[in-house]
């Protein structure tokens, strides 16, 4: 892993450049935050951005120009926000409540403050140090159900189409996502004529948001 950009210099940022560290300790690692006092007394091998990380990713995550993995460690649904920003020149990427008929079919669901759902396999909450193994559950040894991201990439229900960035593990209870995954979640947003469920998904959880797009004119896809 040459690079990560960690968005979110809090709890899970700063598990996060741990374990980018651990793995491989010359991995060119960026922190961004927002907040000037999170980004105060790290060393100088961690590359710091005081910035808000949806505007920075859309202004540096670029065909030519990306990490290895962004790590999401701000408590919103970046993928969601990214893509929103993302495509607003040319289409508008509208909200929409997620029909209980859609909740009541995902496993354990919670609805968040800003409209999205939280979905998981998980009846308990789950251990820091997670491997996320394929077969069975790293807390309870029970064999785990379809893969949350799987679940969610096959649900066909209420005319919606399926959009899920994969998120993958870089060290156990740390995940992030490549930035293909990202591109080609934007590009099938963007092409879409039926109302999306746009998840980031790994084995066991899932963050959701329904959206439906509005075009605004010709599309211009800048790449994606």
């Amino acid at each position: 892993m040459r690079s990560v950009w960690i968005i979110g210099a809090g709890q899970f940022g700063t598990r996060a450049v741990a374990a980018a560290r651990r793995q491989t300790p010359a991995v060119d690692i960026t922190l961004v935050d927002g907040d000037a006092n999170q980004l105060r007394g790290w060393p100088p091998a961690v590359n710091t951005v005081c910035d808000d990380g949806i505007a920075f990713l859309t202004r540096r995550l670029v065909r030519d120009d990306f990490p290895a993995m962004i790590v999401p460690a701000a408590p919103i649904h970046i993928a969601y926000a990214w893509i929103r920003r993302s495509l607003k020149a040319q289409t508008e990427v509208v909200a929409r409540q997620i029909p209980d008929t859609i909740a009541d079919r995902l496993p354990n669901p919670i609805q968040g403050a800003n409209g999205e759902l939280f979905v998981s396999h998980a009846e308990t909450l789950c251990p820091p140090n997670c491997s996320e193994s394929a077969d069975r559950c790293t807390a309870t040894g029970r064999q785990r159900p379809k893969d949350m991201f799987r679940l969610l990439g096959e649900l066909e229900i209420d005319g919606y189409a399926s959009v899920v960035v994969r998120s993958l593990q870089m060290a156990p209870g740390v995940g992030g996502y490549l930035p293909e995954s990202l591109f080609a979640a934007c590009a099938a947003v963007a092409r879409s004529n039926d109302p999306i469920l746009l998840a980031t998904a790994c084995r066991c959880h899932a963050v959701v948001h329904a959206v439906h797009v509005r075009s605004l004119g010709t599309p211009q896809t800048a790449g994606f």
